[in-house]
C-alpha cells in the first residue's frame, strides 16, 4: 500500500505543472481579449504635436515667440491613441500662413500685432490629422504674431578666442578673417543694438604652426545672416629677443631753457619674429620727455614715454624706468 501511495503522489507532482500551464494559458488569452476589447472603446487624451509655420511673409519678421508644440486633446479609440503614444516622433503639424485669417489688434492704430484663434487653428490642421481623431481642444488657444518690416545692416565679425602659444612662438600677423564683416537682416529694433557678430569660441593650446579653420558664427534669434561661418587664418613664427639703445628726446622745451637728463639714453629690449628682425632699428622706437610735465615731478625724476611705430614688434621693455633731470 505504501508503495502505491508513493506512486500516486509522484503522478500528482508530475501533473501539477500541466495544470499551471493550462491555467496560465487561458489567463493570458483572457487578458489579451480584455485588452483588445478595451482598445476598441473611445477615449479622450492629450497628445503633444510639434508644429512648424510655413510660407511666412518674406519682407516681414515675427518678433513674438511662436509655440514649437501644440497640446491637442483628441477623442479616438484606444488603438489609434496607443499607436501615437508609442511613436517616438510625430510628424510636425504645418500651419500655413497663406491660409490664416489673422485678426488685428487695434487696427485703428495701424498695429502690427495679430492673433490666430483656436477655431482658425483647428481648421488649418484638421486635414493633417488622422481621420479617426476628433479634435476637442487645442492649447494654446491663441497664437500671437508681431510683424515688423525686415531691414539690413553690415556688421564686423569679432573673434572669440582663448589662444596661447608654445614657448618661443608668436603670431606673425593679425588674425585674418574672410570675410571680416557680414550683412544681417531682421527687425530694426533688434539690429540697432547689434554692432558685431561673434564667432564660436576658438580654444588652442601651445600653438606653434600656421592655423586655418572655418568658424561658425554665434546665431541670434530672429536674425538672418548673409553667411553662417568665416575662414580664419593665423600665421605663427618663432621670435627672438633684441636690445638697442636709443636717445631720450625732450619736447615742448622753451628756447631759454636747458634740461640735462641722466642717463640721456635708454635701453629697449624687444621681441620680434625671425622674418622681421633685420627690419627693426633705432628709427622704430622713440623715447620722449615732455617739458610741461617736469614741474609736476618734485623729486626730479620722470618716466620717459617709449613707443614703437612697427607692428612687427610684439612687446618691449625699457630700462631704466625713470631718469633724473636738471633744469638750467
Amino acid at each position: 500500500m505504501d508503495s502505491n501511495n508513493q506512486i500516486f503522489r509522484k503522478i500528482k507532482i508530475i501533473k501539477l505543472p500541466q495544470k499551471v500551464f493550462v491555467f496560465s494559458f487561458f489567463l493570458i488569452i483572457s487578458t489579451i481579449l480584455w485588452f483588445f476589447n478595451a482598445l476598441n472603446k473611445d477615449y479622450s487624451t492629450v497628445l503633444n504635436f510639434p508644429v512648424t509655420f510655413v510660407n511666412m511673409p518674406e519682407n516681414k519678421v515675427n518678433t513674438n515667440e511662436l509655440p514649437s508644440k501644440l497640446e491637442i486633446k483628441i477623442n479616438s479609440d484606444g488603438f489609434n491613441i496607443l499607436s501615437h503614444k508609442f511613436s517616438s516622433n510625430f510628424i510636425p503639424i504645418k500651419i500655413d500662413y497663406n491660409t490664416l485669417r489673422l485678426k488685428q489688434i487695434k487696427p485703428q492704430d495701424s498695429s502690427n500685432l495679430f492673433f490666430l484663434t483656436n477655431n482658425n487653428i483647428s481648421q488649418n490642421i484638421e486635414s493633417q490629422f488622422n481621420k479617426n481623431f476628433k479634435l476637442l481642444k487645442i492649447k494654446p488657444d491663441s497664437i500671437f504674431f508681431n510683424f515688423t518690416y525686415i531691414t539690413e545692416k553690415k556688421v564686423a565679425v569679432k573673434l572669440s578666442s582663448d589662444i596661447n602659444y608654445k614657448h618661443q612662438f608668436m603670431p606673425k600677423n593679425k588674425s585674418i578673417f574672410r570675410p571680416d564683416s557680414i550683412t544681417i537682416k531682421g527687425a530694426a529694433t533688434i539690429l540697432d543694438s547689434i554692432n558685431y557678430i561673434e564667432t564660436e569660441k576658438l580654444k588652442i593650446n601651445k600653438l606653434s604652426k600656421n592655423y586655418h579653420k572655418k568658424l561658425s558664427l554665434v546665431q541670434r534669434e530672429n536674425i538672418f545672416y548673409s553667411q553662417n561661418y568665416v575662414d580664419i587664418n593665423i600665421e605663427v613664427e618663432e621670435y627672438t629677443e633684441y636690445k638697442i639703445t636709443i636717445p631720450i628726446k625732450i619736447i615742448n622745451l622753451p628756447k631759454n631753457k636747458k634740461v640735462k637728463i641722466f642717463p640721456s639714453k635708454i635701453d629697449v629690449t624687444y621681441f620680434v619674429g625671425f622674418s622681421s628682425y633685420d627690419k627693426i632699428s633705432e628709427k622704430n622706437f622713440t623715447a620722449i620727455i615732455d617739458y610741461n610735465l617736469l614741474k609736476y615731478s618734485p623729486k626730479n625724476k620722470l618716466k620717459p614715454q617709449v613707443t614703437t611705430n612697427s607692428d612687427a614688434v610684439k612687446s618691449f621693455t625699457a630700462v631704466p624706468l625713470y631718469v633724473d633731470f636738471i633744469i638750467e
